[in-house]
């Protein structure tokens, strides 16, 4: 028998469990640019005792440097520039592979709450398997959010 894990969320938490999700699978895949884009976005922050509170969004000179350095080590793991691994790679993890397919029901499941009726590809759900575990699926409850 399978065993099956049941998590409840509000959507601001499924969002950062979609997003988490995201961000493991494409640093497996070597898509280190992501972390760039999260430093220039402050979503990680900069440490500096000078500011009042200890923290502050990176300049664009800190993260172009830091942009630098995620390039070196994508050759160094022998990316091209640009390039990595896709999730249906041999090279990539299980782990990897679930996180995308997990990642994908809770984006649906979302799409579907925030625009319901649109046509995009967060509401296109998991269309294609990666790995052979039970499809994980995630559904709005609507009757505990009244």
């Amino acid at each position: 028998m399978t065993q099956r894990i049941q998590i409840q969320t509000v959507l601001p938490q499924a969002e950062a469990i979609r997003d988490a999700l995201d961000l493991y699978s494409r640093l497996a895949m070597g898509q280190f640019s992501e972390l760039a884009a999260m430093i220039s976005s402050g979503a990680i922050r900069v440490r500096d005792d000078r500011v009042p509170d200890g923290h502050r969004v990176a300049d664009a000179q800190e993260v172009d440097e830091i942009a630098s350095k995620l390039r070196e080590i994508t050759i160094l793991l022998g990316h091209r520039r640009g390039s990595s691994f896709g999730i249906g790679s041999p090279a990539l993890n299980d782990a990897a592979r679930s996180a995308y397919e997990v990642q994908k029901v809770i984006d649906k499941a979302i799409a579907d709450e925030r625009n319901p009726g649109a046509k995009t590809v967060r509401h296109d759900g998991l269309l294609v398997r990666y790995t052979g575990h039970p499809a994980p699926t995630a559904t709005l409850d609507r009757a505990a959010s009244n």
